[in-house]
């Protein structure tokens, strides 16, 4: 990978290429001993940048949550955290797009799970620029109570999620 600095992403209209994009989560479990990672393996989205401003939304779909555990992935996609019947998509919806320290740029936004909706500043690195093609990769953290998975049996599960996302961009052909 080439990390480039950019100081905004090029306009146009970008989809999200879900092959090629992952996102990654780490909680602290078992009393905060243990963690728990997983991944979502069903990501979508789009990107609209454009002199009048940028629009777009990123889409997880909760039910394609996966530990390598049967039983606790579908404790996890259960009213107890995701709700994914009833809350099937957790949504990243940026408002603005800034340039950032070292080269990165930030992505200020709002991340919805269930019915929660919390404020989100994300720092993002970009690499492998082209003229259709973009890589953003970004970790944040993420506060399991406030986003309403906090569901925790005698404190199995303690803390914040951390979230590692890989977004591979391709811009529509006009």
């Amino acid at each position: 990978m080439t990390s480039t600095t950019l100081t905004a992403i090029p306009t146009g209209t970008w989809h999200v290429d879900a092959g090629a994009s992952q996102a990654n989560f780490n909680a602290r479990g078992m009393f905060g001993l243990v963690g728990v990672n997983g991944t979502f393996a069903t990501l979508e989205g789009e990107l609209t940048v454009s002199a009048a401003g940028t629009h777009g939304e990123l889409r997880i779909h909760a039910a394609s949550l996966d530990t390598k555990n049967r039983k606790r992935d579908e404790h996890l996609r259960s009213a107890d955290f995701f709700d994914a019947v009833n809350s099937p998509v957790v949504r990243f919806t940026p408002a603005d797009i800034s340039p950032g320290p070292d080269g990165t740029l930030t992505f200020n936004g709002t991340l919805q799970i269930r019915d929660n909706e919390l404020p989100l500043k994300a720092p993002v690195i970009a690499t492998d620029p082209s003229a259709d093609r973009l890589r953003l990769h970004t970790k944040v953290s993420v506060d399991r109570t406030q986003a309403g998975v906090g569901w925790s049996k005698i404190a199995m599960i303690q803390g914040e999620a951390h979230l590692d996302v890989t977004i591979e961009l391709v811009r529509d052909v006009a």
